[in-house]
């Protein structure tokens, strides 16, 4: 009993103990400020144009201007099954606007196997846009050319021709 006498007593006398500042009674505690915030550059969204539907007294018309992207050249070299990816600056130098229903197809048949048609880049007229064809190269050794042409909804080719020619080389021995 004496034991949980003394265990009584000691749990009491802790409560006692009194605090430990770390500031003088008579100091004033400092005012939490908040931080100013610091004004940031946030970027203003530019609106993106959207095509208008081609009225039927508009006219078409696709104006090549040169060549972009990694294959800037013709008669380049590629390994045989090589992923081609071609691109090319145009100029929609017409007055209809191209949107659905506008396509690249190709000129004259090619060796080459290409997805044709693909869609034309919507553009209002007189933008300029970049047109791009994915293809691989065949396996066998040779000069290849793809020669793309644009087709209005009714399927009527219109504008400049766009093209690459490439060299597939023979493997190494």
């Amino acid at each position: 009993m004496l034991a949980l006498l003394g265990m009584v007593f000691l749990a009491f006398s802790a409560c006692s103990i009194a605090p430990v500042r770390s500031y003088a009674p008579t100091e004033e505690v400092p005012a939490f400020v908040l931080p100013t915030p610091v004004p940031t550059r946030t970027p203003t969204p530019r609106a993106t144009p959207t095509p208008l539907p081609a009225s039927a007294s508009c006219s078409n018309n696709l104006l090549y201007m040169r060549d972009i992207g990694i294959y800037t050249e013709d008669d380049v070299e590629v390994a045989p099954g090589a992923l081609i990816d071609k691109r090319w600056l145009v100029k929609n130098s017409g007055s209809c606007n191209w949107g659905p229903g506008y396509t690249m197809d190709l000129r004259v048949p090619s060796q080459v196997n290409v997805n044709v048609p693909m869609d034309l880049y919507p553009a209002i007229a007189q933008s300029e846009v970049i047109m791009r064809a994915q293809f691989f190269a065949p396996e066998e050794p040779g000069t290849y050319t793809v020669d793309f042409i644009a087709r209005a909804p009714n399927g009527t080719a219109f504008g400049q021709n766009f093209y690459f020619r490439f060299i597939v080389k023979a493997p190494s021995e």
